[in-house]
């Protein structure tokens, strides 16, 4: 993906979780609060910037929509973002299932499916190009 489609792909990825209804945003955003945790606590001094990722907590979705769309593509925020959202995929596909509660947890199944949504947002772009009409 060019830095354009990165942009894209990561609004739309904010704006998926917006249309979740409220008990569901809360889930996934709990969700999400844990994993992150998780890799905070693991991953090698400075690559995440834990002052950054609370501040972020504290932003609404549809703030965060806004901002990320006032962002210059050609800042590299998105090359950086996109980046670090596939290390945490990566990480997040080695994780062996968790079980809590009678409950299994599998991260795998998270990364696969942000694999799976890449790759149609991908094929997607590619069909809008003008060059593969």
């Amino acid at each position: 993906m060019d830095k354009y489609q990165k942009k894209e792909f990561m609004i739309d990825l904010l704006k998926v979780t917006e249309s979740l209804t409220e008990k569901d945003q809360s889930s996934s955003q709990e969700l999400a609060n844990n994993i992150m945790d998780g890799f905070m606590s693991t991953a090698p001094t400075g690559t995440f910037d834990n002052n950054s990722l609370q501040a972020l907590r504290a932003v609404p979705t549809s703030d965060l929509i806004k901002q990320f769309e006032a962002i210059d593509v050609e800042s590299d925020f998105f090359e950086n973002a996109f980046q670090d959202v596939e290390i945490i995929m990566e990480g997040l596909s080695a994780i062996d299932p968790v079980q809590a509660q009678g409950h299994t947890f599998d991260s795998k199944d998270i990364s696969n499916k942000y694999d799976e949504v890449k790759n149609q947002f991908k094929k997607h772009g590619d069909s809008q190009n003008p060059s593969n009409l």
